[in-house]
Formats: C-alpha cells, structure tokens, sequence
C-alpha cells in the first residue's frame, strides 16, 4: 500500500502502468485501477467525468465485481479528501466488493450522469 506510506507517486505510476495494460486484466482489476484513478483526479481536483462511465461498464459485468477490503486506506483518505469526495470513493469501493452496493451509488451526481463508456 503505497499511499499508506507515503509513495503517492510510486502509487501512481503503477497505476499508469497497470491502466496500459488493461486490456489483459480481469474485469475486478480494472474496476479498481479505475477506482485509483478517480482518487488521483479527486486529489489533483481534475475532472472525473469519464472514469464514472467506465466504472458503470465494469459494474455491469459479474466478474467485475469481486471481494475488496479498502478499510485501511479509505480510513487514511478521510482527512486528506472532501466529505463528498471521500463518500464518493467509499461508495464506489463498496459496490466494487458488492452488487448489492451499487445502487448506493444513485446519490452521487457524476454517478448518476454518467454514461456508460468504453474501457477501450
């Protein structure tokens, strides 16, 4: 866990990496190499528009959606994110673990606009 430890660049880089090759990857990986990626727009304050779009598309897939324990490192982004921003990615990291979860999303206005995208 890099960001526990203070290697936010080294974190990032890897996902950049893993982002490339995605096309190789299981559905559950690139729903949580998207999930890196809308934390790093969210602490950069970049636009997160199409990474939503693609998340519903991952979402949609059952084998996108696979067990993940985000405890420790949602617990470490609670003071360093916005309330919203930080809700917004415990949501996400919820229904990336549990379908049942993704309904939970509806709150959210970029989750709520976005449009199914390409992983492409």
């Amino acid at each position: 866990m890099r960001l526990l430890t203070g290697r936010s660049s080294e974190a990032r880089a890897e996902v950049e990496a893993a982002w490339e090759s995605r096309l190789d990857a299981a559905p559950c990986v690139i729903g949580r190499i998207l999930w890196f990626q809308t934390l790093f727009a969210l602490e950069n304050g970049s636009d997160v528009q199409a990474l939503p779009g693609r998340l519903k598309t991952v979402l949609t897939q059952d084998a996108g959606i696979e067990e993940w324990r985000m405890s420790p490192v949602l617990g470490y982004l609670a003071t360093r994110l916005p309330a919203h921003a930080h809700a917004f990615l415990c949501a996400l990291a919820g229904a990336l673990g549990d379908s049942a979860k993704i309904p939970a999303l509806d709150r959210f206005e970029a989750w709520r606009t976005a449009t199914p995208l390409s992983i492409d």
